[in-house]
């Protein structure tokens, strides 16, 4: 009896290029959902990535303003040229800096100039502690001397800046050379002493290693960023300033003032905020309490594809003006209250 032969069944030509092309529409959906989550993913990352770093930078100014006039307690609001702010040690005395520029003596322990910087933003000066070295004179220092007699310079080097005070008045030189275990000559400085008030500091005052540190805005032309938060650890002085964080865009200083002397600050009590109704920081003899720094960050590159969708965001008194982008931006923002001054809560 002859066999017959099973019929066997399978997929026609056709029917094979069908079902790939279907295949493909599927992977390309597929690709197509995975590059858009990386791409997404990846400027994540990158915002993270310039907030972070603009975190970090918030956090050393806030520690800088909570270190701020250091053993001087007493503050209060005096008037700078331009219609900036002072916060000077007392109504009659100051801290001056004798290494600033030739012929004048930079005055104050906190210095807001308002709008001033690059692209309209702030400019912070803030004298504050650099590391816990203190030490005390063993003999009197008439302010024009260029040496001192200390207890101990075993933690003092050769271009630190040191504050010396007497818990009122405080002094800003430089050392130039530690020639003995207790004997420091400092650096000759042309500044005159704009306050006549202050006098010679007697044995026993202290001596701390201090910064007068500036913030501000500036391009980092050395890496091709257009704005980035920069610290100059002398204000102008010989040394080189200290890029702190890249591509921040805006750097807003609002200086919190207790006209009402409850130790709290109210919405209308933040100078250069531009609320309505704000205090004006330009009268002598008022009470600082607290400074709100505020910063913006910006993406290092735009969103793939975006539309020009995002602006530079208000931020206290400024209102910056510009077309559109399509970059992101993170704004960051801390009150921080003065701790060694004698009006801080």
């Amino acid at each position: 009896m002859r066999q017959r032969r099973r019929a066997q069944a399978g997929f026609t030509l056709i029917e094979l290029m069908v079902s790939l092309v279907l295949f493909s529409f599927a992977i390309a959906g597929v690709l197509a959902v995975a590059v858009s989550m990386a791409q997404g993913f990846r400027e994540q990352r990158k915002v993270i990535e310039t907030e972070t770093s603009a975190r970090g930078a918030l956090d050393y100014i806030a520690d800088g303003l909570r270190m701020a006039s250091p053993a001087v307690t007493t503050a209060v609001v005096k008037s700078q040229a331009g219609g900036n702010l002072v916060i000077d040690v007392s109504a009659t005395t100051t801290i001056e800096d004798a290494m600033g520029p030739v012929g004048a003596c930079p005055q104050g322990s906190v210095r807001v100039n308002n709008n001033s910087g690059l692209n309209g933003s702030d400019i912070l000066e803030v004298v504050m502690a650099s590391g816990p070295v203190v030490t005390t004179m063993t003999s009197t220092w008439n302010n024009t001397s260029t040496s001192i007699d200390v207890t101990d310079t075993s933690y003092l080097a050769v271009g630190d800046n040191i504050l010396i005070t007497d818990g009122v008045d405080g002094r800003i030189v430089r050392i130039q050379a530690i020639t003995s275990a207790t004997h420091v000559d400092l650096e000759p400085y042309s500044c005159t002493v704009t306050n006549p008030s202050v006098t010679p500091y007697p044995a026993g005052s202290m001596v701390l290693r201090v910064m007068r540190a500036k913030f501000y805005l500036a391009a980092n032309v050395a890496d091709a960023i257009p704005t980035a938060l920069y610290m100059d650890p002398d204000s102008d002085g010989a040394m080189p300033p200290e890029p702190l964080a890249d591509f921040i865009e805006d750097l807003q200083v609002a200086v919190g003032i207790d006209e009402s002397g409850d130790k709290t600050i109210a919405t209308d009590e933040w100078a250069y905020s531009g609320v309505v109704g704000t205090p004006s920081p330009f009268t002598n003899g008022k009470t600082l309490h607290a400074i709100r720094i505020t910063l913006v960050a910006r993406a290092a590159t735009p969103l793939g594809g975006a539309a020009a969708t995002f602006a530079a965001p208000t931020v206290e008194d400024h209102n910056p003006s510009g077309p559109a982008d399509a970059f992101r931006r993170r704004m960051l923002s801390t009150s921080v209250e003065i701790r060694n001054l004698g009006d801080s809560p």
